[in-house]
């Protein structure tokens, strides 16, 4: 298997990252309407499927970040301190959906980018810290 750049891993994931932010922020609605029901959806789930949008973007303009000013074994570490919140946040999220009594789901649209850029990135600051300076 060949290396995985850390820096092509990071803007891989600020560019999926800003997509689904955007994604998110058109569609709050309807991931509201396929995530709880269409009948339990409330005035505020749009707003809270929306603000997922933002931290989606935000999340993007911290791996441009990653991408550009850091290298070698920081970038490494960056990269693998990425992989490690996205483990917390999407086993938390799934934790918590799992445990609501309102029956939420997680669509397959939402999750699985996130699996194979926590795997990618995983990969790649493993690799970095293995082969860095």
């Amino acid at each position: 298997m060949n290396k995985l750049n850390t820096k092509n891993v990071m803007w891989v994931i600020a560019v999926v990252q800003v997509l689904m932010g955007i994604g998110s922020l058109m569609t709050g609605q309807a991931t509201a309407e396929s995530s709880w029901g269409k009948a339990n959806v409330l005035a505020h789930d749009k707003f809270y499927e929306q603000g997922y949008g933002w931290a989606f973007i935000a999340i993007g303009i911290l791996a441009i970040g990653i991408a550009m000013y850091t290298s070698g074994k920081a970038q490494a570490k960056l990269t693998l301190m990425y992989a490690l919140g996205t483990i917390v946040f999407l086993g938390g999220f799934s934790f918590m959906a799992a445990s609501n009594d309102q029956t939420y789901t997680i669509g397959v649209a939402y999750w699985l980018p996130g699996v194979v850029l926590t795997v990618l990135a995983l990969i790649a600051g493993q690799q970095g810290l293995k082969s860095a300076d």
